[in-house]
């Protein structure tokens, strides 16, 4: 069987520090349909970095919204995709400037 890795996901939000985390939007396409969890690394400019190890599955080609919790100020969020069979997708960056609401 082939399989091939998914895309690398396209990344976005809105910049705003909520209770639950700075909501970042996230669509991954899967050439082969399979379901694909994401990984997230957050850096901070002061170097503060965090790390958000594989999230749940979700459908390839729909829109997911997942929070992380950063502080303000500004931060580089790179993201990658796996599939269902183990292939990862290059990352994509987001660069944020998070503030209050």
């Amino acid at each position: 069987m082939n399989n091939s890795a998914p895309d690398a996901p396209v990344l976005a939000s809105d910049n705003i520090l909520r209770p639950g985390g700075v909501e970042i939007r996230v669509t991954v396409n899967d050439l082969d349909g399979d379901m694909v969890a994401m990984e997230f690394q957050a850096i901070h400019s002061s170097g503060e970095a965090q790390y958000y190890v594989w999230t749940s599955f979700i459908d390839s080609g729909q829109e997911e919204i997942f929070y992380l919790d950063l502080s303000l100020g500004p931060w580089t969020v790179n993201a990658r995709a796996k599939d269902e069979l183990a292939e990862t997708s290059e990352y994509s960056t987001i660069e944020l400037s998070v503030v209050s609401p």
